[in-house]
């Protein structure tokens, strides 16, 4: 029997890969429905920092 992969853990898959695999450009998230009504986007970029690559995150309001 194979468990059934959601759709969210399919995109967290996907993206996790992405990251790994050093494709990730931009990732944007809009049309948000939770509780802050004032979030309009958010971007994810990849940096490098310091020899090191993090995400940043930019919070559109």
């Amino acid at each position: 029997m194979t468990a059934q992969v959601s759709p969210w853990q399919q995109f967290y898959q996907a993206l996790q890969q992405a990251i790994q695999q050093q494709q990730l450009v931009k990732l944007v998230l809009s049309k948000y429905q939770g509780s802050d009504s004032s979030l309009q986007r958010l971007e994810i970029t990849p940096v490098q920092l310091k020899g090191s690559w993090q995400l940043k995150f930019l919070y559109q309001h």
